[in-house]
């Protein structure tokens, strides 16, 4: 895949934990208002049904990873996490919610190493069967707790390479259920896509792999989860 100038993105598979999947013909209509859960440019490195991980009961997740320049090369095995760009960015709340569950005690594994276990997770619920999931969260980074309110933008933790991450990244999902897990297809508001000419453009709700995309910033705070 070509990218735009001066910017490229960094590939992994990656493993997932797995999850049940909503039918997409028995999924309402989303009600909460999703923007991205980070700052400055970032790569989509899996969409929907990407064909690697994100398939079947994983179709509805989307991974990201930090924009870098076209010239770095990714970091060799045996490197440290820190060498990565995502290790340690902040994670935020796509959405005013409660936290419903976290995972906060998981370890980050050595790059490239198969992890197991959940790792460090945060799940929110928005509205009535709508809750966001941010996985792979860093060891000790996770700074909320189930029950507690959060704002869209909030600082959930930080990005790591906990459970069976591979590499650090952020795995992201939208969940009609929590018990059991089950994904379902989501969009994003507020945000722009790098086109091939070099400058950005509002996105279409659905980044897909290979996008680069930055959150729009708004001139005064963002309050509320409706479209």
């Amino acid at each position: 895949m070509l990218f735009p100038p001066g910017v490229a993105q960094v590939l992994f598979l990656v493993a997932l934990p797995v999850l049940a999947i909503a039918p997409a013909s028995a999924t309402p209509p989303q009600q909460t208002r999703l923007t991205l859960p980070f700052e400055g440019i970032w790569g989509v490195i899996q969409g929907f049904d990407s064909g690697q991980t994100h398939v079947q009961y994983a179709a509805f997740a989307l991974d990201f990873v930090p924009a870098q320049p076209k010239s770095d090369r990714p970091p060799p095995p045996g490197a440290p996490l820190t060498a990565f760009p995502c290790y340690g960015r902040p994670i935020l709340a796509p959405a005013d919610g409660t936290v419903v569950r976290v995972a906060a005690r998981a370890r980050d594994w050595p790059a490239y190493v198969e992890g197991t276990g959940d790792g460090n997770f945060v799940i929110i619920q928005h509205a009535p069967n709508e809750f966001s999931e941010l996985r792979h969260l860093k060891a000790n980074s996770v700074t909320v707790a189930a029950g507690q309110r959060v704002r869209r933008g909030q600082t959930l933790g930080r990005c790591g390479n906990s459970g069976n991450a591979r590499t650090p990244h952020l795995h992201i999902a939208m969940l009609s259920s929590v018990a059991p897990i089950a994904t379902r297809r989501f969009a994003f508001s507020g945000y722009q896509v790098l086109t091939p000419g070099g400058h950005f453009q509002p996105g279409d709700g659905e980044p897909k792999a290979g996008q680069l995309v930055k959150p729009i910033t708004a001139a005064v705070p963002v309050t509320g989860n409706r479209p």
